[in-house]
């Protein structure tokens, strides 16, 4: 072989590898540029179900059943004897009176529990609920019907308070009638 015809392969070699390195250099920086891009973009939030779909954003409007479910948790708080109420559902007022309350029926050995029924009645911060009260002294239960009215609040959705809801006083009823008794 020739040491010219070697030469320009040599050369032709070259300009080969130099266009390679160019071409793929650029192509790095442009992956570069359209990944800041995308990774720049708000997140896609996919619910997983039996349908994955997008999530979207809720309105702030309470529905009956989360009403019904943040009663059930806060009158089931507010009066079992075996649960702890959940951090800013109630009332400091409230707090102090289911303590006063528990330690009168532990004193007693009683235990109670409350089960919430339905709503009979909202009327704008006043909720009039349905509940039935079951007392046990040792193995011996009663249950008693334990119509309430609740003056509720709202507060900031979060966390630890996903309805955004706090009940600010709870108030023993006789008859729907009659005038309210603590």
């Amino acid at each position: 072989m020739k040491y010219t015809v070697a030469w320009s392969q040599v050369l032709t070699q070259n300009n080969v590898l130099r266009f390679a390195i160019v071409s793929l250099s650029l192509a790095v920086i442009g992956l570069l540029v359209a990944l800041t891009v995308v990774t720049a973009r708000d997140p896609i939030v996919i619910e997983r179900g039996c349908m994955s779909q997008v999530a979207a954003t809720g309105s702030t409007e309470r529905t009956d059943a989360e009403l019904n479910a943040f009663l059930s948790e806060a009158l089931s708080g507010r009066f079992d004897s075996n649960r702890l109420p959940q951090e800013g559902w109630l009332s400091s007022e409230e707090i102090q009176y289911r303590a006063q309350e528990l330690k009168g029926f532990q004193e007693k050995e009683i235990k109670q529990r409350v089960l919430f029924n339905q709503i009979e009645k909202v009327s704008g911060q006043e909720i009039l609920v349905d509940a039935d009260r079951i007392l046990s002294v040792g193995s011996v239960r009663s249950v008693l019907p334990f119509p309430l009215k609740l003056t509720v609040s709202s507060v900031v959705r979060s966390r630890g308070n996903p309805y955004g809801l706090r009940v600010l006083q709870f108030k023993s009823v006789t008859k729907p009638g009659d005038k309210d008794a603590k």
